[in-house]
């Protein structure tokens, strides 16, 4: 087995452990043709090596530069972006709730008001549930009673010994 020793933390390790797969901007630099991704050695283990920035946490300058390079599709850099506006609105939605909560009770205060928004999600979660078994108690009606029939009732024959 062959063994390499580490360029940072100086510890000898097994080969395997500085091999890694190279991006293709790496690929192109070391002389590739960039279409596939190859297996590199580096001078440093695994746990030294920086780890790498998923495409999800990438700003959208970076983004941009990356779908232009070909490294990633179009539509997962507008499907990443769409991401972040909804959570950007999702925020500013808490935080305008918070806000308007503070205006209509200001005897709430920081720590009241956790209370009393978890009361409101308690009281929004009740009424939810009430008006489900009310749907569910409906449709339990709806299937046990048997449908009304329509028109003139049938004659009912005399039996006949």
């Amino acid at each position: 087995m062959h063994t390499r020793t580490c360029s940072k933390c100086k510890q000898t390790l097994p080969s395997s452990l500085f091999k890694y797969r190279s991006t293709r901007a790496e690929a192109i630099k070391k002389g590739f043709s960039g279409d596939t991704c190859v297996w590199m050695e580096s001078t440093k283990c695994k746990a030294c090596r920086p780890k790498r920035v998923p495409v999800s946490k990438l700003p959208p300058k970076e983004l941009a530069n990356r779908v232009s390079a070909g490294d990633i599709p179009a539509h997962q850099a507008n499907t990443i972006l769409e991401e972040r506006e909804l959570n950007r609105r999702r925020k500013i939605s808490g935080y305008q709730f918070i806000h308007h909560a503070m205006v209509k009770n200001p005897s709430l205060r920081p720590d009241n008001l956790k209370m009393y928004m978890l009361d409101q999600a308690i009281r929004k979660q009740q009424i939810e549930d009430l008006k489900q078994t009310r749907r569910a108690a409906k449709i339990i009606k709806q299937l046990t009673t048997p449908k009304r029939k329509r028109g003139r009732p049938t004659k009912k024959l005399i039996p006949t010994i």
